[in-house]
């Protein structure tokens, strides 16, 4: 390539290319900590919050390896199970992605294209959020940036330090998630073959080597699970309504818009915070999608006129990104697993990698007009993202109920009263007072800071062995089953006050007549077993019931 202005920088002096990243995870790091704690828990993160901090939480880990809860058990003990705590190793995870994206990708393709990734991923919406969510993926992209950095030193030149690096972060990322055997089995091959010819034989050895090591080490955990978890094909079922919803073309541009821009109101097909509720210009939004596809379809057609080299590393960029997301398109025609803005995120490096080396190579482009038509360009996307960002630190908290019930719950509830909470509300209220110090084990919630003791009991009970199944929870509501086995769990319940906690999908208030009716069967199930309601809050969705006397 062309010298540019960061070679004239001397990015290939090492104190310079370490200042330089470090400062820009620096950067990421105080934007990651910005409004951390805006946004309440939502039920993923309630789930974690569970089993990070249940003395058997790790028994509730049903469809992911338990890398990121390990770290997160040691990480709370430190900094505590709020909000903050929660989210912060997310936080420097991803300030840490930035750093790495930066080495990776001087190592693969060039200074210009390494400054312009890090610079991009330091402000990337999408990364943002997930590096302020108490969930496994930011880990997961660091390890993953981390394994393509290695893999390109490797074939630069045969290590161990690399291939240490390389054994080491493979095997994180698979047990961070599954789904990181695409990513990275596309990185081995793809980045293998680039090697040298006098270099193959020696740097196959250590990629097989690499591979077989990392998946080996994966077999115990698979072996513990398979006998320990409580994890049902079913409880995947919201991905194949997901997937029923998609189509080829509209899923990957569902994935480039969200990798490219976050989410928005009306365009975000999963739930991602303040994004799913976040308005935002269809102008503003259309025109950086448009630069951003037209930068990448420009190095494709100069594809003819660039050296051997900068062909070679164009093609690894392209399969990265668009190859994980093929991988997730065809397995979903046989067990649905595309989930734009989650699990696409395993093409999220190789998005990074691509558009930086797209703008990279379009600044440098020889006629002046391209170079000035290409910094506009840039400059719009930079101002989209910008903006952006902007409206997603400035969104306000949503309204969560579950705190003002946890403190509800904790200030009245009697001893030997049970409270039984009702489908998704049960981990988020949990999670709460798991903060003010509680602890929930066979079905009791106990504090021994305040000397405090009562029942606790999740409805259905399918969701005291797998609290993160609501799939489980919704079969209930479309079977009409839930009335059911409530009056069976009442049944194994001390004959003491009920204190009933239900979510807002029964609270409807006449605007979901089937939902109301299911609310009306629980108390129904109540009243027939002498119960009478003595309190309630329906703003909370609260209700204190007694045994009437006689009963």
């Amino acid at each position: 390539m062309r010298p540019g202005l960061t070679d004239r920088f001397d990015l290939d002096r090492p104190m310079v290319r370490h200042g330089v990243a470090a400062a820009l995870a620096a950067v990421a790091l105080l934007l990651r900590f910005w409004g951390i704690d805006t946004q309440p828990l939502w039920f993923d993160e309630a789930m974690t919050t569970h089993i990070v901090h249940e003395p058997d939480g790790l028994d509730f880990v049903h469809n992911t390896p338990p890398l990121y809860y390990w770290l997160l058990r040691g990480w709370t003990g430190w900094f505590g199970i709020g909000a903050t705590g929660l989210r912060s190793l997310s936080a420097v995870a991803g300030a840490a992605f930035v750093w790495v994206t930066f080495h990776a990708a001087r190592a693969g393709i060039g200074n210009r294209a390494a400054l312009a990734a890090a610079l991009l991923v330091s402000v990337s919406p999408i990364h943002l959020y997930y590096s302020q969510e108490a969930r496994a993926y930011s880990l997961l992209l660091f390890e993953l940036m981390l394994a393509s950095w290695m893999l390109w030193r490797l074939v630069a030149k045969v290590q161990f330090g690399s291939w240490l690096g390389l054994v080491l972060a493979s095997t994180a990322a698979l047990y961070t998630h599954y789904l990181a055997l695409l990513p990275l089995g596309l990185g081995y091959l793809v980045i293998g073959l680039s090697a040298p010819a006098p270099m193959r034989r020696s740097v196959g050895r250590a990629l097989a080597s690499a591979a077989v090591l990392a998946v080996a080490a994966l077999v115990p955990w698979l072996a513990w699970w398979s006998k320990r978890t409580p994890f049902e094909p079913s409880d995947m079922r919201w991905l194949a309504l997901l997937w029923s919803q998609l189509s080829g073309a509209g899923a990957f541009a569902s994935s480039f818009e969200l990798l490219l821009l976050g989410g928005e109101e009306g365009r975000t097909p999963i739930f991602l915070k303040q994004f799913t509720r976040m308005p935002f210009p269809c102008a503003a939004r259309v025109v950086a999608e448009v630069v951003a596809v037209v930068l990448l379809m420009a190095i494709l057609l100069r594809m003819r006129y660039v050296t051997l080299a900068v062909r070679q590393v164009t093609i690894q960029c392209f399969v990265l990104f668009l190859g994980p997301l093929l991988g997730l398109w065809l397995l979903s025609f046989v067990n649905p697993v595309y989930c734009p803005g989650r699990y696409d995120l395993i093409a999220f490096p190789g998005f990074v990698l691509l558009l930086g080396l797209a703008m990279s190579r379009a600044l440098a482009a020889r006629p002046v007009a391209t170079r000035l038509l290409a910094g506009l360009g840039i400059t719009a996307v930079a101002l989209v993202i910008g903006a952006k960002d902007l409206r997603y630190f400035a969104a306000p908290p949503a309204t969560d109920p579950t705190g003002a019930i946890a403190l509800h719950l904790e200030a009245n509830v009697q001893p030997e009263e049970t409270v039984v909470l009702c489908g998704t509300i049960g981990l988020p209220v949990l999670a709460h007072m798991y903060q003010d110090g509680f602890v929930w084990s066979e079905h009791t919630c106990r504090s021994a800071r305040r000397h405090v003791e009562f029942g606790c009991r999740l409805l259905p009970p399918a969701l005291e062995t797998a609290p993160a199944t609501a799939s489980r929870y919704l079969r209930t509501l479309e079977d009409g089953s839930l009335a059911t086995e409530f009056e069976r769990m009442l049944a194994s319940m001390p004959p003491t006050g009920v204190w009933l906690v239900l979510g807002e999908e029964l609270r409807t208030n006449g605007r979901n007549v089937a939902m109301d009716a299911i609310a009306h069967r629980l108390f129904d199930v109540l009243h027939i077993h002498g119960y009478a309601v003595v309190d309630s809050d329906s703003s909370l969705g609260v209700a204190h019931l007694l045994r009437r006397s006689g009963h």
